[in-house]
This record gives structure tokens, C-alpha cells and sequence, in this order.
């Protein structure tokens, strides 16, 4: 193992479990009353308009890994694509551009405001809680992404898909995961994975202890960020969860990422994929 990245030690004691647990009264009204503002507001209107809006069809949901492609994209440039934070670093490199963005972690919005404001030819879902990062925008669409306190953020089973996302998306602690919720209320029947590599130079176990590891790189585009890592075992059973309700109901999800170390889903190779629907 090596040194990795160095978590705040700010954060580590906003996220240690003693501190979650003290803080849980004060912080599960704070979301009752957030959850409260947001079903006032206009947007879960807004969310329904997009109710079976792909009934029937097929999309390509992207993570950030380093397997991602260029040429990858460009075989996709005709599919419906959901992309989220820092995809627009390789916008530079393809005329490719998603068809829906998403950025639900609140530091994330706050971090990337400028860039998410710029995308205004793309239909983008933002977290609520990030809402006063961003400029107003008609076209922004603010979605409830993280409506419960979570005492133990790194060892997290009690995920599901929500069937009701006008009034919340459960988080899964990675982008991927509302980006799959939408796409089930959009009516997709095939969900397939692109650069979701599940494997970062950071892991968090259960109980919040730190693993580095040598030589892992965490994006395509090689950028180092500090606020990276993999929160592994909840993310796994948000993946296990996406998994078990395509099953039960019928709708194909496959990963399409070339390695990484996502084995929840069934593989299969993107070229394969393209050529079956021409």
C-alpha cells in the first residue's frame, strides 16, 4: 500500500461514527425540514415530465474511470448517454456531449459550480442541497438525492431504487447510482456501463479505516483529487441493489468498462453492444 491520498482530518472527524452518532437528532430534523422545502418547491414537477420519456429504449451510463475512451465515446455519439462531475475534461477531446448530467454530492457542486453553469445545452440534475453554488437557471432541474442522515456512511445496506424520484433519488454514495434510478423512471429496458472502474487509489472500508493503494490511477484524464476515494462497501450494495431490481424487473444492465474491478454485472464488450442494434 502506498500513501495515497490524505483525507482531512476535518472531514474524518465530520464522518467518524461517534461524532455522526451525536450529531443524529439535530441532523435528522435538518433533513426533515430540507426534504420538507424540497417537495414545496417546483421541481418535483419537473422531474415527472421525464416519467417513461425513453419507455422501451436503451442508454450508456458513464463513470469517470480510467478506462474511459475517447474512441469509446465516439462509438456512442448516437446512443442516449448520462454523464456526471468532472466529465466535461475530456469535452476538449470529442464532439461526444451527454444527454443528461448529474452532480449530486454538495461539495462536488460547490467545487465544479462554474463548469456545471457553462453546460447549458445539456439537461443537468443537481443536488438540492448545492443549489445556492449555482446561478439561476430555468434549465437546471435540483434533484433530493441524500434525504436521510446515515450514522455509518461507510458500511450503508439501506439503499434501494426509488420508484418515486420527483421526491427523492437514493444517494449510493457514488453518481452512477441516481444516474441508474433515472434511467429505470425514463422506461429504459437496457442500461449498460461505461468507465465505472470501481477501483481507486483511496478505498474506505467499513468502519471508515483508510486503505492507499500504489500505482491505481482515479480518472482518464490523470487528475489527482483529493476528495477522491472509494467508499467501497456502500457503493457495493448500492450496485448489488441496481442489480437485483433490473432482475426482478426484466431490464437488461450489463458493464461494458473495459477492466476495472466492477464484477456485480454481467460483462459484455461495447463493440458487441453497437453492432446489435445496427
Amino acid at each position: 500500500m502506498g500513501t495515497g491520498t490524505v483525507i482531512p482530518i476535518k472531514r474524518r472527524i465530520k464522518e467518524s461514527i461517534p461524532i455522526r452518532l451525536l450529531a443524529s437528532p439535530y441532523m435528522m430534523v435538518k433533513k426533515y425540514l430540507e426534504n420538507q422545502r424540497y417537495d414545496n418547491s417546483k421541481y418535483p414537477s419537473e422531474i415527472k415530465k421525464y416519467k417513461n420519456r425513453h419507455k422501451g429504449g436503451r442508454c450508456f451510463i458513464l463513470g469517470n474511470g480510467p478506462s474511459l475512451q475517447v474512441k469509446d465515446l465516439e462509438l456512442i455519439n448516437e446512443e442516449i448517454c448520462f454523464a456526471g462531475n468532472r466529465i466535461f475534461d475530456i469535452f476538449p477531446k470529442t464532439d461526444w456531449r451527454p444527454d443528461y448530467y448529474f452532480c449530486v454530492d454538495k461539495n462536488a457542486v460547490y467545487q465544479l459550480n462554474s463548469e456545471i453553469e457553462r453546460m447549458n445545452n445539456i439537461t443537468r440534475f443537481i443536488e438540492f442541497s448545492g443549489r445556492k453554488a449555482i446561478n439561476n437557471s430555468d434549465d437546471i432541474i435540483y434533484i433530493n438525492s441524500n434525504p436521510f442522515f446515515r450514522i455509518n456512511l461507510f458500511n450503508d445496506s439501506k439503499t434501494g431504487i426509488s420508484e418515486k424520484p420527483e421526491h427523492m433519488f437514493w444517494h449510493g454514495y457514488t453518481v452512477v447510482y441516481p444516474m441508474i434510478q433515472m434511467a429505470l423512471y425514463m422506461g429504459m429496458k437496457e442500461i449498460y456501463l461505461l468507465g465505472v472502474d470501481f477501483n481507486y487509489s483511496t478505498v474506505i472500508g467499513k468502519f471508515g479505516n483508510v486503505k492507499h493503494k500504489n500505482n491505481v490511477q482515479d480518472y482518464y484524464s490523470n487528475r489527482k483529487d483529493n476528495n477522491a476515494f472509494l467508499n467501497y462497501h456502500s457503493v457495493l450494495y448500492s450496485y448489488e441493489c441496481a442489480r437485483n431490481y433490473c432482475e426482478k424487473h426484466n431490464i437488461k444492465i450489463r458493464n461494458c468498462t473495459r477492466g476495472g474491478k466492477l464484477e456485480v454485472f454481467i460483462r459484455e464488450s461495447l463493440e458487441d453492444v453497437i453492432s446489435s442494434n445496427q
